[in-house]
């Protein structure tokens, strides 16, 4: 347990250092496998993507896998996202709890580009179309540990193996996550994740960092008036992007309801940056929207499912 705890750390304090040394947006959008940084969940994204301080159970392996330890019985989730264009993403996740021998996770992140038609130049400059179609996917699978270290405290680590194929040409890598969760008090927590810390990908002779980032985050519960409510709050430094803030808010004016609403800063050249969305909770049955601006593309739609076994 001291080696996990450790290497959590370690990974974290690295990568925090690298990210402020690779300065603001120093080499932006040079990153492979930028699949990863589409939110798979539905329940968070509404709430600006505000998540790394309190994502509990199955929801926790994308988003910090100390979270994870929060399981007290076996978590299945299914995510459907309409992207933008023709791509949609599917995530599937599982979480199993060992009793006093922490919590396991399992994940599948696929994204599909679709049919993409071929278009080539030819010496004077010129696109030349009609040559036939091609398909693209990316994927991501995930093995996920968490334990607590004591009552108020959880660490946990992701491994994850990660590949893209264009038509005929295939390229993958290998990467951890680690995280921390802090509960303070009763009401609030703090959260740190190490995201995609691993190998280049590699196409032919062409080879792309991942999206390499570090995450700290807080989150507040408290009764607004009647209603049960949650605010939370993430900064995010990618190593080889801006520095981003994200906020959002849960409020549940009945139990099995939840409304919530976010201020996404990750994309600053968008001129629309709310997300909005809902959870229902019928039983062991969980049922959760996301809606995000996409700018030139209008918006994306999340559609999650849960259930608890």
């Amino acid at each position: 347990m001291k080696r996990v705890l450790s290497l959590a750390v370690l990974l974290m304090l690295a990568g925090w250092t690298a990210a402020q040394a690779a300065g603001p947006h120093k080499k932006a959008g040079t990153t492979g496998a930028a699949f990863l940084n589409i939110y798979p969940g539905a329940r968070y994204e509404a709430q600006g993507a505000a998540a790394v301080a309190d994502a509990a159970g199955v929801d926790a392996i994308y988003w910090n896998p100390a979270g994870l330890a929060e399981a007290k019985r076996r978590q299945l989730a299914f995510v459907h996202h309409n992207y933008v264009l023709d791509v949609k993403n599917n995530y599937l996740a599982y979480a199993h709890p060992s009793g006093g021998n922490g919590v396991m996770g399992f994940a599948l992140y696929h994204a599909d580009a679709g049919v993409l038609t071929r278009t080539e130049v030819d010496g004077a400059g010129n696109a030349v179309t009609g040559l036939g179609s091609f398909d693209a996917y990316d994927l991501a699978l995930s093995v996920s540990y968490a334990k607590k270290l004591f009552e108020n405290a959880s660490v946990g680590l992701t491994g994850k193996y990660i590949r893209s194929d264009i038509e005929s040409e295939q390229g993958d890598a290998w990467a951890v996550d680690a995280g921390l969760q802090f509960r303070l008090l009763e009401a609030f927590s703090v959260g740190f994740a190490a995201q995609n810390f691993g190998t280049q990908i590699k196409f032919r002779q062409q080879k792309d960092e991942l999206p390499l980032q570090y995450k700290a985050g807080l989150a507040y519960h408290f009764m607004l008036r009647s209603w049960k409510a949650r605010l939370g709050a993430d900064m995010t430094a990618p190593v080889r992007n801006r520095m981003h803030y994200n906020a959002g808010l849960e409020v549940r004016p009945v139990d099995f309801a939840a409304i919530r609403v976010g201020y996404d800063r990750r994309n600053r050249d968008l001129k629309e940056w709310l997300t909005a969305g809902f959870g229902l909770q019928m039983d062991k049955w969980t049922l959760n929207y996301a809606y995000a601006p996409q700018g030139f593309f209008k918006s994306s739609h999340r559609i999650g499912f849960a259930v608890e076994f």
